[in-house]
Parts: structure tokens; C-alpha cells; sequence
């Protein structure tokens, strides 16, 4: 089997590749756990040689930044109706996939994101592409290079509209003739609402009792009304939970996290389906972070983690310091 086969089918089975397309629209920074994270960045315009170059944004690649921010993962759960570990299993197994791509090959090709090289050093570098669909779902969509006109063709052109200017006829139209129009279409409109005939119903509605024959189709009415209204207050009482999860105000400096999200209301959704118990969350800096357990000290909680089954659960679990100025 040629290369070029066994790249197109690696990009099919690939399975977070849609969501870090997706991510990339609107993240500066989407970390792929294990892997590396893809980070954007913004080129401004700029004149060269009579030519105003349009602004864009490029797409980098940074292998240090291999922490798990949950993004991808949350991206799944939505998009599947999975949980978290589920979803974590998925990425995984991408991530390892896409490692044995390039052990085996040196190289791996993500479909509309960009291309993979592993040197024989073991270094790995990035390509993006030039039309990635990361530019579709940028600020600057739409907008491409223009060349500036030089003010020699500047006077060519008003030389040429004044010699063209006779040309053009003129009709003028008094503002009398728009109100006039204006009245004939209101008294149109009118003149087919009251034409339309409408119906009355004149036979009005008793009350009475039902008869014997029909009490079995009433009760089942009955019924099915209660089964309605008990799940609706099924449905009110599971958002009432949501509403009574708080977020962590105390006063500790380090929180063991096993996730992270932009929003309450998605942190809260994960306290609540996740299998672990006793989850807190943390909002510090504007980001929401769901932890296990907190501590004054980096060894304290660090011990808790070894000694609980939280690094089994969640192996990427990791210790945040709270900043010191909130």
C-alpha cells in the first residue's frame, strides 16, 4: 500500500479532527492532551509596493502545551451525548494514533488543519495550510489584498467621468408623488383586510357532566395529563440541582482540577454526570474549574491525589495555583 492510502485513511478515523477544526474558529489556543496545542495568532495589514495587504490569521503549533483544558473533551460530550471519561478514552486513542502515524511514517496530514513532520532528531514540526478552514471562521472572512491606485490614475478617472458626465439624463421626482404612492398602497391593504371574511362560531360551549360510556377515556386523559406534569417536575427538579451547585469560594491555594470550561452552567453539567464524588468548582480568572479536593500547600494536595483513586479516574488531573491577586 502506497503512503498517500494510508494517510487518507488515517485522516478518516482520526475522530477529534472536526472538533479541533470547529475549536480553532474561535480559540486562540486549543491543546490536544498528550500532543501538543494548536495556537492562533493575528497578523495585522500593511502596505508594500502599493498594496494593501488584508489582515488574517495564522495558525502555529506548540508542543510544550500538552495539559488538558478540557476543551476537546466538552467539545464531544456536546456533540456525542457521551461523558467525560468516554470522551476522554476517544481522545486518547486519537492521540496515539496520530503518534504511531509519525513513528511509522514520519509524517501525518490533518485535513484542512496543516502537516506533521517528524525529523530524525525527534523533533516535530508544523505546516499550516494557506486555506485552512480556520480562515472561515475568523473577524476577517471576506477580506482580501487591494492594491491602492496611484494619484495619476486618480486624475485619469475624474478626467474620464467629466467627459462622460453629459451623458447621464436626470428625471426629477417630488416627494408628493412617494406620499401619494404611500396612501393608494395603505388604502389597498385596507381594502383586503376587510374583505376577508371572518368566522364566528355561534354555538357556545356548556358545561355538563361526562356520561358513564365515556368515564374510561376521561380517566385515561387524566392520566396522561399527571404523567406530563411529573415530568415536568422531574425536568424542574434536575435544573434545581444546577441551581443549588455553588462555586468554590474558599480560601485554599491549590486545587487538584479535572476540568475546566468557559461557563458555569457547562462545569456544573459535568459535576453532575461525572462518577466522581465531592467535585467542587473554582472560578479564578475568569475560567471555571472543577476539582476534587483543595490544600494550603503543593505537596498537601499532591499527597491526596496519590492516595485517593483520583489519578485512576482522571489521569490527567492536575494542580492549580490560585492567583494571588484573585
Amino acid at each position: 500500500m502506497e503512503f498517500v492510502d494510508i494517510k487518507c485513511i488515517f485522516v478518516l478515523m482520526l475522530t477529534i479532527l472536526p472538533h479541533i477544526k470547529y475549536l480553532i474558529r474561535s480559540n486562540d489556543c486549543v491543546i490536544v492532551p498528550d500532543f501538543g496545542a494548536f495556537i492562533s495568532h493575528t497578523n495585522h495589514s500593511f502596505v508594500k509596493d502599493g498594496i494593501l495587504f488584508a489582515p488574517c490569521r495564522q495558525l502555529g503549533f506548540n508542543e510544550a502545551l500538552r495539559h488538558n483544558d478540557g476543551l476537546i473533551a466538552n467539545s464531544l460530550m456536546r456533540k456525542c451525548g457521551i461523558s467525560y471519561d468516554k470522551a476522554m478514552r476517544i481522545v486518547a486513542e486519537d492521540v496515539n494514533a496520530l503518534k504511531v502515524q509519525l513513528r511509522e511514517t514520519g509524517e501525518a496530514y490533518l485535513d484542512g488543519i496543516g502537516k506533521f513532520v517528524l525529523s530524525e532528531d525527534n523533533l516535530l514540526s508544523f505546516t499550516s495550510l494557506q486555506n485552512m478552514m480556520l480562515v472561515s471562521g475568523s473577524d476577517f472572512f471576506g477580506l482580501s489584498d487591494m492594491r491602492l491606485p496611484s494619484l495619476d490614475s486618480m486624475d485619469d478617472d475624474e478626467d474620464n467621468a467629466a467627459a462622460h458626465r453629459k451623458e447621464f439624463i436626470y428625471f426629477p421626482v417630488r416627494r408628493s408623488f412617494f406620499r401619494v404612492a404611500a396612501s393608494i398602497i395603505v388604502l389597498v391593504a385596507m381594502a383586503f383586510v376587510l374583505s376577508t371574511p371572518i368566522r364566528i362560531d355561534n354555538h357556545p360551549d356548556y358545561a355538563g357532566f361526562k356520561s358513564v360510556a365515556g368515564a374510561s377515556d376521561t380517566v385515561a386523559v387524566e392520566k396522561a395529563d399527571m404523567a406530563a406534569v411529573k415530568d415536568t417536575t422531574v425536568a424542574v427538579i434536575e435544573n434545581s440541582k444546577l441551581q443549588k451547585l455553588s462555586v468554590e469560594k474558599s480560601e485554599a491555594n491549590y486545587y487538584a482540577v479535572v476540568a475546566t470550561f468557559k461557563s458555569e452552567r457547562q462545569a456544573k453539567l459535568f459535576v453532575q454526570q461525572s462518577s466522581i464524588d465531592s467535585l467542587e468548582i473554582n472560578n479564578d480568572g475568569g475560567l471555571y474549574r472543577v476539582f476534587a479536593f483543595s490544600g494550603e500547600s503543593y505537596d498537601d494536595v499532591r499527597e491526596r491525589m496519590e492516595e485517593s483513586s483520583l489519578l485512576k479516574t482522571v489521569p490527567d488531573a492536575w494542580i492549580y495555583k490560585k492567583r494571588i491577586n484573585g
